[in-house]
């Protein structure tokens, strides 16, 4: 976020232009399928980004294909934080989270700890990426029919860590390795990031895979410029009154919770609200953000 504030019109959010989604991307591909190389990469990318919020004591809580979109054309961005959480309280230790609380993420992407209803974890969002992962380079994840239970699509889940995955010829063993290493210790203090990083790399270098860019240049090709961005939409549209637009539109990956829950930006302003006297306006943070940028830090999500 660069600024915020409100007028007479009502709160206001000046935020970073994006590109598309990882979804849309997809879509736009002719084959709909990202090469095994840009996979790979784009999968590295998300586990250097899930390590930095996870530093921060954050768990993201619904990664997917479109909660990633486009910066520029050289990296990606994760958005929505609308159900993540703080596992960790002020002092840096691990927060007490309450069991059985409800699903929380989207069924095609989700662990099986989300679907048995535990709190979601560090770890449960590395297998998500992963199943981002699987299913770039396969075409489609094997529980991705729409006439599936959740029940079903658990079942087929824990069915394909613990025998078939193997049987994919395009999932190579270092990755296997690093995804079952991941189960196998979902219960550890931290994830094995290193682990995860130093086996996807020995494939950079086993295959001859440069790590930038992410995305060829048959990918790229598809990109839309920045201003059609437009039409490939992927939040409410705000009109001139500055009141947001709820739409009825849900596509099949988005997030079960939030189906029946207000929208993330509303349950915001009305944080925003709460804080601040009705007199004053919201703080302006853009002296905090020129630092950034003057340090050029790169951000793996958006201010």
């Amino acid at each position: 976020m660069i600024e915020c504030g409100y007028s007479d019109f009502g709160y206001i959010m000046i935020m970073d232009l994006q590109g598309i989604n990882l979804k849309i991307f997809k879509e736009l591909l002719p084959d709909h399928q990202f090469s095994q190389e840009t996979s790979l990469r784009l999968l590295l990318r998300m586990i250097k980004i899930l390590q930095f919020i996870h530093k921060e004591g954050i768990v993201h809580c619904d990664i997917k294909p479109s909660n990633f979109v486009v910066k520029g054309k050289e990296d990606i961005v994760l958005i929505d934080f609308g159900i993540a959480e703080y596992y960790l309280d002020q002092f840096g230790n691990k927060k007490n989270r309450k069991e059985h609380r409800g699903f929380r993420g989207t069924l095609q992407y989700a662990s099986v700890n989300a679907h048995l209803k535990k709190p979601v974890s560090r770890t449960d969002d590395l297998v998500s990426a992963f199943f981002i992962y699987f299913e770039n380079i396969l075409g489609s994840l094997p529980w991705n029919s729409l006439n599936d239970s959740p029940q079903q699509i658990c079942e087929k889940k824990i069915q394909f860590k613990e025998s078939g995955i193997y049987k994919y010829t395009q999932i190579q063993m270092p990755v296997i390795n690093s995804f079952q290493t991941i189960i196998e210790n979902v219960d550890a203090t931290e994830p094995s990031y290193n682990f995860i990083m130093n086996k996807l790399s020995s494939l950079f270098i086993e295959h001859h895979i440069p790590l930038i860019p992410i995305f060829n240049e048959k990918e790229l090709s598809v990109l839309p410029e920045e201003e059609d961005y437009g039409q490939y939409r992927t939040v409410p549209s705000t009109p001139k009154n500055c009141k947001l637009k709820k739409t009825k539109q849900i596509d099949e990956a988005q997030s079960v919770e939030s189906q029946n829950a207000p929208s993330y930006l509303d349950d915001l302003f009305k944080t925003m609200k709460e804080q601040l006297p009705s007199f004053h306006p919201l703080p302006k943070i853009s002296s905090f953000v020129s630092k950034l940028k003057s340090n050029d830090f790169n951000l793996p999500f958006g201010l």
